[in-house]
């Protein structure tokens, strides 16, 4: 509860909005996700089959955010979601998704603004590791190899701490765009 709260706490200082997105998905959106826990729980009544699943993973709720706003003319979207996620053989844990998009910060007054890039993302994960007591060198940034389907190839990495992997960091990929 504590790391939570801490983690919801340096992300919202940092400019970022907290969401809280649907834990019931259809069966292709579970199926193509980033870093999945596992295999899928279905529902034995689900309401629809559009809510039938239970998602594996937290990248597709953060686009399906992003595409709400885009096509409501909301262009700096910078958002994060902590949620726990279940697969079968009852597997659970908790992930944090972030996803930032146009502009970190904006100051028209000033005329100066903060763009989203790699290397915006890469900054606010070390930070954010850092202040919850992680020592720097037991964090290492390694070339993804691990998903280049969801991912830019070439503005992507891995975070690993202890040399496994926690998180892919990166542009999403142009054919997701």
């Amino acid at each position: 509860q504590r790391l939570r709260r801490s983690i919801r706490n340096l992300l919202s200082n940092a400019g970022l909005h907290e969401t809280c997105t649907y834990t019931l998905v259809n069966e292709e959106f579970n199926a193509d996700t980033t870093m999945p826990l596992g295999n899928s729980i279905s529902l034995l009544s689900p309401l629809s089959d559009a809510r039938k699943y239970i998602r594996t993973g937290l990248m597709n709720s953060l686009l399906e955010v992003l595409n709400y706003n885009l096509s409501h003319y909301n262009e700096n979207i910078n958002i994060f979601e902590i949620s726990m996620l279940y697969a079968e053989g009852d597997v659970r844990n908790e992930r944090l998704g972030v996803l930032l998009n146009g502009n970190l910060s904006e100051s028209k007054v000033l005329h100066n603004k903060i763009e989203n890039n790699f290397y915006v993302i890469k900054g606010l994960m070390l930070e954010l590791l850092g202040q919850l007591g992680f020592e720097k060198g037991r964090v290492s940034l390694a070339e993804n190899t691990l998903d280049t389907t969801h991912f830019h190839p070439y503005q992507s990495c891995v975070l690993k701490m202890n040399n496994k992997v926690i998180a892919i960091l990166g542009k999403v990929h142009p054919s997701l765009e």
